[in-house]
């Protein structure tokens, strides 16, 4: 396909080649006509000359007549002459060395005195007595334009400049909303496309109607990936999943349910009520996806979410992490506004199936029912309390404390039901100091698996508090266990204890002399979590200070993720450029910065560096930009689609990445996998939309 220029450039250069045609071609007419009238007014010059010429042979003059001619040469009357006495040549000139006599007499004279016209020159012989004297001119038309072009060439080439410069200034004061609109459209910097003050009507017109395209296309974007990110998300990981039949879903269905709603929404102010459930709901939302569940369905106080995954621990703890959570607003709810905020919740086990409604579908089945029928089992609602049933849950009772179990008949159901009421629960240092207990470091590890489990944010503190302590007595593997644990925890919320901890940890212990000193293998795993951790409304100038101080460590990994970090909560450019100089050979630190670049603004000079790595004889480069690219196409399609689809820099680097389609090298060829892995998703989601 042609590369697509600038229309400014396309008019320019149609304007410049046609102007040059059009004024060579009026240049060849006019040459024509002024060749036809010059030879005519030079023929009756030489008969001038002739006639002199004439007197001066009969009076035997013959060298005044030599320098007569001489002189009409110079002054470029003529261009050959020869003087011959019978057959003897007296006197020749011809400029190219040829015999003057021979080109004026290449073929026998019938008439002298009448003008002989060749194809190139006009020639003219008179015979006086014995003496044949002959004379003749170019006539060649190319070398007779030259010659009058040289005058020209160069009031030419200025009015050429003076021309198109005019042109470019005229045609760039009636593009220049257009250009203006183009570059915030590729770049991705479109600000309010609104507010640009169009100077042509047809401007103004096609910038309305862009901006109402876009804000179209923005909402069907985010249509199309809501539909996306549920129904064919959740298609999708069943397929993934290996799920029998896509109908038939097996999972546990989990009810959160607050106590005392009713009573507390009709005795205190609507404002109070919608803040605190906007906050239950936020926190809710965040706890469950760290779990991996899904939320069904909100209805007044009361959240429903289910969990795929067969486990049933991931559930007891999902629940576990939002009680933690609730038994700290319930302290503070009750002691600004004297109520308490309580849950209560139900797990059950069981499968799932997809009905038809009149405006869609929804899940039927026993463990919907199951989980109302067991909410109504909880005898004390003075404390958080969850209800499950004991068949299914054996594998989650050792983390549970102290179970009260007892035999109910769930309404609707024939058989007795043994529950189990919870309201505590093991905690991660009871569960960790458990697990170190283990006779062997294969049984560590192997007890250890378990923490995986621990994902709410009391979890995440108190493994970063024993990690502190850990650190302290350096117990290095305790260190390790703590830290792969914390590596899959992704905290999507702020909570200013865990950001504190986190930075105590990474000041306290890990200052740059020590990090010069020692290899510490877990910290720049350590340096990493700050971005899963770390809410940007809690990034401060000390975590800044602090992660800029790792990038003059001497470990590349360290600086990789300390530039990682940076770059995700903003940094100055040109202080990282200085920086990244001294690493411009480390694949990692280049791509991380590179890619945070591309993220704000795709510049010619940061394509130029991708390309320059996919041009590279170096692997680890080229593995690099397929990366960069890959992520930086993930990022525009999902932020920006109008960038996406039109900016000819990023189309320019995938087209270019297609070279390293042939390489052997097993590390690209996975890497082209995944940069064709996103175009193929990408293509397939543009024509499903």
């Amino acid at each position: 396909m042609m590369k697509r220029k600038s229309f400014l450039l396309i008019i320019i250069a149609v304007f410049w080649v046609s102007y040059i045609l059009l004024s060579f071609g009026q240049t060849l007419y006019a040459t024509t006509d002024r060749k036809t009238d010059n030879d005519m007014a030079r023929l009756k010059r030489v008969e001038h000359l002739l006639s002199v010429a004439q007197t001066l042979v009969m009076t035997g003059n013959i060298e005044a007549l030599k320098e007569h001619f001489d002189g009409a040469v110079e002054i470029d009357l003529i261009n050959y002459y020869c003087i011959k006495d019978r057959d003897q040549v007296l006197f020749e000139y011809s400029p190219n060395g040829v015999s003057g006599c021979e080109k004026t007499h290449d073929r026998r004279i019938a008439s002298y005195g009448t003008p002989l016209k060749y194809k190139d020159q006009i020639v003219k012989p008179i015979k006086i007595g014995d003496n044949i004297v002959s004379v003749g001119f170019s006539t060649d038309f190319w070398t007779y334009f030259l010659e009058g072009q040289k005058q020209n060439i160069y009031i030419f080439i200025k009015d050429v400049f003076i021309i198109t410069a005019f042109l470019g200034f005229l045609v760039y004061l009636v593009m220049k909303d257009f250009l203006t609109l183009d570059r915030m459209l590729q770049k991705g910097t479109k600000g309010d496309i609104s507010k640009i003050k169009a100077r042509s009507r047809e401007a103004q017109t096609l910038i309305e109607s862009t901006y109402m395209l876009d804000k179209m296309n923005s909402e069907k974007s985010e249509k199309i990936h809501h539909l996306q990110n549920t129904v064919g998300l959740a298609v999708h990981s069943e397929i993934d999943n290996q799920t029998p039949h896509l109908t038939q879903i097996p999972c546990s269905v989990i009810r959160i349910d607050l106590n005392g709603y009713t009573q507390i929404f009709l005795q205190k102010k609507e404002e109070h009520i919608v803040s605190v459930l906007n906050e239950y709901f936020s926190v809710a939302n965040d706890v469950i996806n760290r779990f991996d569940g899904e939320i069904y369905q909100i209805i007044g106080d009361e959240i429903v979410f289910i969990m795929k995954n067969q486990d049933p621990r991931f559930a007891l703890f999902c629940v576990r992490a939002l009680f933690e959570w609730a038994q700290e607003l319930d302290k503070k709810i009750f002691s600004e506004h004297k109520h308490r905020f309580l849950l209560k919740a139900s797990i059950s086990n069981g499968t799932l199936r997809f009905v038809r409604l009149n405006n869609g579908y929804a899940f039927a089945g026993v463990p919907l029912i199951e989980s109302v029928r067991m909410l109504g089992c909880v005898s004390d609602k003075s404390e958080n309390t969850l209800i499950i049933k004991k068949e299914g849950m054996e594998s989650a009772i050792p983390y549970m404390n102290n179970p009260v179990s007892k035999m109910v008949d769930l309404k609707g159901f024939q058989d007795h039901s043994e529950i189990l009421e919870i309201k505590e629960f093991v905690t991660l240092k009871e569960f960790f100091n458990h697990s170190m207990l283990a006779p062997s470091e294969s049984a560590q590890q192997a007890a250890m698996q378990g923490l995986t489990y621990f994902r709410g944010q009391h979890d995440i503190l108190a493994a970063l508090q024993v990690l502190n302590q850990a650190l302290f007595e350096h117990k290095w593997n305790e260190v390790a266990f703590l830290v792969q644990h914390l590596k899959g925890v992704e905290l999507g919320i702020k909570n200013a204890p865990i950001v504190n901890q986190l930075f105590q940890i990474l000041s306290d212990h890990f200052q740059l002399i020590t990090v010069k000193c020692k290899e510490y293998p877990f910290l720049n795993s350590l340096i990493l979590m700050t971005v899963s951790l770390v809410h940007p409304d809690l990034w401060t100038q000390p975590w800044g200070a602090l992660i800029k101080s790792y990038l003059l460590c001497s470990q590349p990994r360290i600086v990789a993720n300390a530039t990682e970090v940076l770059c995700r909560f903003g940094y100055d450019s040109k202080e990282m450029q200085t920086i990244i100089l001294n690493w411009k050979d480390n694949n990692r630190i280049s791509a991380n910065f590179l890619l945070a670049e591309m993220k704000k603004s795709i510049t010619k000079s940061n394509t130029k560096t991708l390309i320059g790595w996919m041009e590279s004889s170096q692997v680890l480069f080229q593995a690099s930009a397929l990366y960069v690219i890959e992520e930086t196409l993930r990022y525009y399609y999902i932020h920006d689609p109008v960038v996406f689809k039109t900016n000819t820099l990023l189309a320019n680097c995938v087209t270019i990445s297609n070279k390293l389609k042939t390489s052997p090298n097993p590390m690209i060829k996975e890497r082209i996998q995944k940069l064709q892995l996103v175009l193929m998703n990408e293509t397939s989601n543009k024509k499903t939309a």
